[in-house]
């Protein structure tokens, strides 16, 4: 009889706590998060930048993020010693670029969001078709192509939870 009391009064305790926990983790996360204005990106030379408006966020902190995992970049050959460059020994090199941006609770739930990703690593002479190791590598143009673009909430403990995406983004 006693085991059956203490039974029925753990019940509503345990009840309440996950409904309690539920209700709080609900705020955090998006409503129905949509597009207002955008996704749009545009091509900057070897970095690119998405500009947008999202509304129906929740309370959280956001994080936008964007990858073009097919760019290409055109690349030029440097003689050594800073001389001449190398004609018709440049072929594109295939690169990963990425960017993110981090904001912090967004006002109402909306969100405008400029995000520029980050400049690629430059190749090695070989992989920019370098007649040899002693020459340098600069990247002078990025074609970018398609990629995408992902927004997080961050959850309690900052990890990132996807909301919208991946939406597909040209620059």
């Amino acid at each position: 009889m006693k085991h059956l009391l203490i039974q029925r009064s753990i019940r509503p305790l345990a009840a309440a706590f996950l409904a309690a926990v539920s209700l709080s983790s609900v705020s955090v996360y998006a409503d129905s998060p949509q597009y207002r204005r955008g996704p749009a990106c545009t091509d900057g030379g070897v970095t690119a930048t998405c500009t947008g408006r999202v509304s129906g966020l929740g309370n959280g902190d956001v994080l936008v993020r964007v990858s073009f995992p097919n760019a290409t970049a055109t690349t030029l050959c440097h003689a050594p010693g800073g001389g001449n460059t190398a004609p018709g020994q440049n072929p594109a090199a295939a690169v990963t670029v990425t960017g993110s941006k981090e904001y912090s609770n967004p006002k109402n739930g909306s969100l405008t969001f400029s995000v520029t990703t980050d400049v690629p690593s430059t190749p090695s002479a070989s992989e920019a078709g370098c007649p040899n190791s002693n020459w340098t590598v600069s990247i002078e143009d990025v074609t970018f192509g398609s990629g995408t673009l992902r927004i997080y909430q961050l959850d309690a403990n900052g990890t990132p939870v996807l909301v919208i995406g991946p939406t597909n983004v040209s620059a």
